[in-house]
């Protein structure tokens, strides 16, 4: 097994290389690369005083040109109900009219005396300089889109249309470092059929267009090693995270028939979902939904989901300008989707902001995340906490408090909420909850018990704290990870702790949407799963065959097993 020196990656076996899924799907198709827009390469050309006029003219058509451009998008996006793309293109809308970076192109214009291009291309620079100095946690994804926008100038300066595009082999897989916002979704109307990166994330926002349109996308892939492949056929299956590239034609005709299996599996399962799911011995077992755009919910009741078991409400700061977001948009937002989700169970999880989610500029470090970050500003607490009871009498509502430590930072969050809820008036507050992801909680959980209505676990961060692992190290997590003897101990605990309260324990993560574990987890008496959408008719479905009486057996094996590969093995004979 070989590790790249760049990126995340691992090259398995010739041809084949491991990333992360994105968006999930898979495609087949020719491997084309794009570059990204280069501010940087514009040709220098001084201009007189009297000229000026005439550049700042061109530099204004441009402006209005990129303005047609976006609108024929956002009509296109709109049509196919699109919201969070949308999100992204009316934002770049109005970076295209920002007096900051168009009063300065044209102030600078008849004092640096060059042309429009120059002057546009000096003052992006500028711009850079100004997010990587600064400490805003999304500065990189701001200049991105930035970039995008003057990018998109740029070509209409020098009369030139993205040829790319237009020359682009239907069914195409696009690969490139990184992708701008707007290009990948203008390449899903070129008719791209997926996507390659080195760097992307599921929150930025050419991954949310992906998954708006259900574009396989895999990233954390070292695309210069992809350069020889060119215009060869290559293999995207973001459901394992991987990619393949060259591969014959066994191969080829494997994920082609295994395309096609997973769109009739999808419409059979979808065809015959049931709305409430019990095992093979009449056992319930809630399904809910973790959510983290609005049309999430849509999917929920698509899925007949039991309501939204996760709601990442830290995908409202991805998408805007956090420093402007403020309570009066939070509640507008939190309200909208409460009457989406007309009258199921929505529990809100607090900013879960820090770690892999970087705040601050990602200076304070290892231990500032979540809950310690909201204590540290809370007037982004206030804000929110404000926002979700305000909203909460439109909809069926929960609180959840995310990464809790220690039970002093539960005191301190608690005295925020009853401020709030004195301050608004409120005789009752929605239910309060805590997610269980360090091992201080799992041994102290009993002391928050009287405190608490209903837990959920977080099993990927517990996952990454119990086990001492990178959870973007994908050789590590695969072999120690989500078998491993001692994190499954940890559930067991939870659940013998909690289960004689009768109050609500609900598993998320990674493992609660894969069928693989459905054993175990059922098995060690967990009745309330919240998966990723795309999971839910696959998780149902293999809930409808399991006898409970048949997993208690395989969770007991698994819980004496001294290792992840004896679990799996376990797992894998049943």
């Amino acid at each position: 097994m070989k590790e790249s020196g760049r990126g995340n990656l691992l090259e398995q076996k010739q041809g084949e290389f491991i990333g992360i899924g994105i968006s999930e799907g898979v495609a087949v198709g020719k491997l084309v690369f794009v570059s990204p827009q280069d501010v940087g390469t514009t040709v220098d050309i001084s201009i007189t005083p009297q000229e000026a006029p005439r550049e700042i003219h061109r530099f204004r058509k441009a402006l209005i040109e990129s303005k047609l451009d976006l609108e024929k998008l956002e009509v296109d996006l709109g049509e196919k109900g699109s919201l969070e793309a949308l999100q992204v293109i009316r934002a770049h809308i109005q970076l295209l009219e920002d007096p900051m970076l168009v009063g300065a192109v044209e102030t600078k214009i008849p004092t640096d005396l060059k042309n429009a291009e120059t002057v546009l291309s000096a003052v992006v620079v500028g711009f850079k300089q100004f997010f990587e100095m600064g400490s805003d946690p999304m500065g990189r994804e701001k200049f991105l889109d930035l970039q995008d926008v003057t990018g998109r100038i740029l070509s209409h300066l020098v009369t030139q249309q993205n040829g790319t595009l237009k020359q682009l082999p239907k069914g195409a897989i696009l690969c490139s470092y990184e992708l701008a916002p707007s290009f990948t979704a203008e390449a899903i109307f070129a008719g791209a059929a997926g996507f390659i990166t080195e760097v992307g994330s599921e929150t930025s926002h050419s991954g949310l267009i992906a998954k708006s349109q259900g574009i396989p996308y895999v990233s954390h892939i070292n695309v210069d090693l992809l350069t020889d492949f060119e215009d060869s056929t290559v293999i995207v299956d973001a459901f394992a995270g991987k990619i393949i590239v060259a591969p014959d034609e066994k191969v080829t005709a494997q994920y082609g028939t295994l395309r096609l299996r997973h769109q009739n599996t999808y419409a059979t399962l979808m065809k015959n979902l049931p709305e409430h799911v019990v095992t093979k011995d009449n056992v319930e077992i809630r399904v809910s939904v973790n959510v983290e755009t609005l049309g999430d919910v849509d999917k929920m009741h698509e899925f007949h989901a039991h309501g939204i078991g996760l709601l990442r409400s830290e995908f409202l700061y991805y998408r805007r300008d956090f420093a402007r977001f403020d309570e009066e948009e939070q509640v507008e937002l939190y309200s909208t989707l409460l009457e989406k989700a007309a009258g199921k169970e929505v529990v809100f999880r607090l900013f879960d902001l820090g770690g892999d989610k970087r705040f601050g500029g990602g200076k304070e470090g290892f231990s500032m995340r979540s809950l310690r970050i909201l204590l540290a500003h809370p007037e982004i607490l206030l804000s929110q906490l404000r926002a979700i009871f305000r909203a909460s009498v439109r909809g069926n509502v929960k609180l959840l408090l995310p990464f809790v430590t220690t039970f002093e930072e539960f005191e301190e969050i608690k005295s925020y909420i009853d401020l709030v809820k004195e301050e608004l008036g409120m005789d009752t507050l929605p239910p309060l909850g805590c997610m269980i992801e360090v091992p201080s909680m799992v041994m102290t959980l009993s002391d928050f018990l009287p405190h608490c209505d209903f837990f959920s676990v977080g099993t990927n961060d517990l996952m990454q704290f119990c086990l001492a692992l990178d959870r973007s190290s994908v050789d590590m997590v695969k072999k120690y990870g989500l078998a491993h003897p001692a994190l499954l101990r940890m559930l067991k605990q939870i659940v013998d702790t909690i289960k004689p309260t009768g109050k609500s324990l609900t598993v998320c993560g990674e493992i609660a949407s894969n069928r693989f574990f459905l054993p175990v987890l059922v098995g060690m008496g967990i009745t309330s799963l919240s998966c990723s959408t795309r999971s839910v008719p696959y998780i149902k479905e293999a809930l409808l065959h399991l006898s409970t009486k048949v997993a208690h057996k395989q969770a007991l094996e698994c819980l004496l097993a001294k290792t992840s590969h004896e679990v799996v093995a376990i797992l894998s004979n049943r």
